[in-house]
């Protein structure tokens, strides 16, 4: 057991060094340790070297020492507490030094920065001995106290991180394997999370029709509760897209999994929810796009590489409210057409990011390499991004590009 393990304020101190070269000091001292914590355990040293044997020793812990800084009998008592403030085992034993008093101002300020706790100059009365004793002890204990609900936090925050790298694992597991190709479509993305999990998520659903329903959701904040929260939404809404359920269902089953599926993590007291969303789900046959936005930034429909229309949230700006939904929107589309998607932390904390960056790489781009690249790729794109803006994406950084392309081409 060390010192950090059994020096609290339940257990009494167990075991004392006084160091001194004359018996009657050490005598007073032993007096005034066992009448300040009772059954206590008292060795004794007369010179430095004897006192080093035993504060070396593996089999001996101490709890307390008392050390004549004047002690030079086989040694100093300088070098002696560097030897115990060397040992990790002894860095938290309180050391309270007695000096001469004429000692100087230098000698015992030095011996305060090798590592003594305090010092008291004799004459020592026995009143002053044990006061500095038992503040000493005191401010130990509280210290070892310290460093335990330390430790305590520290391997919560531990497990917590295990979680978190777990979660973020789950979300890149559970994502449709991108670039995703389906009939005349392609699609890629990029999400960049803030830490190890977010509340960014996007992904590609087929229904049975062979409809493409392309999803992007931000869930406002970090970390695991709105992980929680993305996935509880992104569960309903892969189901009600890939049985071919109408929108309007689609979001009344989302927003039956925002209540009753993250209690605790959404508020329902006051106002908005605060999960933003938007679908578009392309029919390659009818060459249609049905489009709904409730709180995303717009998103941008290109057309033979011009911007053609700009899809506009219809909902409030946090998202979802309950009853009140997005308006569905429809687009005819021909091959070559493109979509571009973003959350805030391209469209937001990056300024008019969506409209800079179609530009920056050219709409003909994101027809067709974008859609088509790795998440990776697309990744770097985003950080250089926000580099030449001076921007870090200290946010979510989510961006979503899909291209209709021609059979051949894709």
């Amino acid at each position: 057991m060390n010192t950090t393990q059994h020096m609290n304020s339940s257990a009494p101190l167990r075991r004392a060094l006084v160091v001194d070269d004359l018996a009657s000091n050490r005598a007073i001292i032993r007096a005034v340790l066992l009448r300040e914590f009772g059954a206590i355990a008292i060795d004794e040293a007369g010179d430095a070297s004897r006192a080093l044997a035993m504060v070396s020793s593996v089999t001996t812990e101490y709890d307390f020492i008392v050390l004549d800084l004047n002690v030079t009998t086989a040694g100093d008592g300088m070098e002696l507490l560097r030897v115990i403030r060397s040992s990790p085992a002894r860095q938290l034993t309180p050391v309270l030094l007695v000096s001469s008093s004429n000692a100087n101002d230098t000698v015992i300020a030095d011996s305060l920065r090798e590592g003594a706790d305090d010092y008291i100059a004799r004459p020592v009365t026995v009143q002053v001995l044990a006061a500095r004793i038992g503040r000493l002890r005191r401010v130990r204990e509280r210290y070892v106290a310290l460093r335990r609900e330390l430790s305590v936090v520290e391997q919560h925050a531990a497990r917590r991180d295990v979680e978190l790298r777990s979660v973020a694992s789950a979300q890149r597991l559970a994502r449709t394997k991108l670039p995703y190709s389906h009939g005349d479509l392609c699609c890629s993305a990029s999400v960049i999370p803030a830490g190890a999990v977010s509340g960014d998520a996007c992904d590609v659903i087929t229904d049975r029709d062979g409809r493409s329903a392309i999803i992007a959701i931000d869930v406002a904040g970090h970390g695991g509760g709105t992980a929680i929260i993305a996935s509880a939404v992104m569960g309903a809404l892969r189901y009600g897209l890939s049985t071919g359920l109408e929108f309007s269902e689609v979001f009344c089953r989302t927003e039956q999994a925002i209540f009753s599926g993250c209690e605790g993590y959404v508020r329902e007291d006051s106002g908005p929810i605060a999960v933003s969303l938007c679908i578009a789900r392309i029919d390659g046959a009818s060459k249609t796009l049905e489009f709904a936005n409730a709180g995303m930034p717009d998103a941008m429909l290109f057309e033979d590489s011009q911007l053609r229309a700009r899809l506009r949230s219809t909902s409030p700006p946090l998202g979802l409210l309950a009853g009140r939904h997005p308006i569905i929107e429809h687009y005819g589309f021909t091959k070559g057409s493109a979509l571009a998607v973003a959350s805030d932390g391209i469209a937001g904390h990056l300024g008019d990011g969506l409209d800079e960056f179609v530009l920056r790489f050219g709409a003909n781009i994101v027809c067709s390499a974008l859609a088509r690249a790795r998440p990776r790729e697309l990744d770097a794109l985003v950080q250089e991004f926000a580099s030449a803006r001076g921007t870090r994406t200290d946010d979510d950084s989510t961006l979503v590009l899909a291209a209709m392309l021609d059979k051949g081409e894709a």
